[in-house]
């Protein structure tokens, strides 16, 4: 896992890279072209990983000639130990397989499941100050409504971009992630069908909930724990939710795409779900230029981008290695911190 740090390249790594995009995008105009001649699954089998990328890539571009929209301002990856394997984003940690998230039987997000839609009830409980009132983690005295993110009340190791910025408030572990009232164990109310929608009473897909704000109201996207099929299948995904995934051979590539509606952080991180597993993760933009790459096998995956509104993304997943004999699993947690707060 970890990180690596952007260098100079040389003659022979310009080289090397000018092969091997030449090579991707021979790869994908072959595919391209089968694709149009009717012979989508061979197209898909050609260049899979092409393919996602060539599709977020036309979307940001919208109308032809038109530029992509957003942009990534800073990009930087946590590098202290307490990042590990065996620290709070390892294995065994909240986000892991033993935590509340899941589809186990020990696991509450389950159970919740299993309680169907119950927003009268939380209509209720926020009335009397519960967690989706104003009185609760994402109103103005919780960790991410007035408080400032870079100020002397936040231990600077957690702050946005900081060493351990992803274990801090905007990250996964804090009020917008899946552990939060947003998430999969919070108290928002909606179910959570077999692939990860949240429905309302009515059967319909819920992306997101107002929370009463100083007389007013904020609107936060919902924190989903998709399928690999429903995430990757996605073409209008946010920037907040996971997937539960698997890599069966280490040449397979798992690409997600998701688009950041509005100027924040947004924090990525790949936790493996055994500890014998070692993944690889790549973040591009919508071009396809390498924004982040990880290699190392220390630190669990983890980054934190500043983007512009509009930004397109894509996360790549890969298999380096495993050392058991059982299905290799992992979990990707993507968390904006959303319009509101300031980093």
């Amino acid at each position: 896992m970890g990180y690596v740090h952007a260098k100079r390249p040389g003659a022979v790594d310009i080289a090397n890279q000018a092969a091997d995009a030449k090579a991707a995008t021979t790869k994908a105009a072959a595919a391209k072209q089968m694709a149009g001649t009717g012979y989508a699954e061979q197209a898909a089998a050609l260049a899979p990983e092409q393919a996602v990328q060539a599709k977020a890539a036309a979307g940001a571009k919208g109308a032809k000639g038109a530029k992509p929209k957003g942009g990534v301002t800073k990009v930087v990856s946590g590098t202290d130990a307490a990042l590990g394997y065996q620290g709070p984003l390892g294995p065994y940690g909240p986000l892991g397989t033993l935590g509340p998230i899941g589809k186990n039987a020990w696991n509450a997000s389950e159970a919740m499941r299993g309680a169907g839609d119950w927003t009268k009830q939380r209509e209720q409980q926020t009335k009397a100050g519960g967690p989706m009132s104003e009185r609760g983690p994402l109103g103005p005295a919780g960790p991410v409504g007035e408080v400032d993110q870079r100020g002397a009340a936040v231990a600077p190791a957690l702050r946005p971009g900081a060493s351990s910025g992803a274990l801090g408030a905007v990250g996964p572990l804090g009020a917008l992630g899946p552990l939060g009232p947003l998430g999969p164990v919070g108290a928002h109310g909606y179910q959570a069908d077999a692939e990860g929608n949240y429905r309302d009473a009515k059967g319909q897909i819920v992306r997101s909930v107002d929370i009463p704000y100083e007389g007013g109201q904020r609107s936060y996207d919902l924190v989903e724990n998709y399928t690999e099929e429903q995430a990757k299948g996605m073409e209008d995904n946010d920037v907040s939710f996971m997937v539960s995934g698997k890599a069966d051979a280490k040449a397979e590539r798992d690409v997600y795409a998701f688009t950041a509606k509005h100027g924040q952080m947004v924090t990525v991180c790949l936790i493996p779900e055994k500890q014998l597993d070692d993944f690889d993760m790549t973040i591009r933009d919508a071009s396809g230029k390498v924004l982040f790459d990880s290699t190392g096998s220390k630190l669990v995956d983890n980054v934190q981008l500043t983007v512009k509104p509009g930004t397109q993304l894509q996360a790549e997943v890969r298999l380096k290695q495993s050392l058991h004999v059982l299905e290799s699993t992992y979990r990707l947690v993507v968390t904006g911190s959303s319009e509101y707060v300031k980093v």
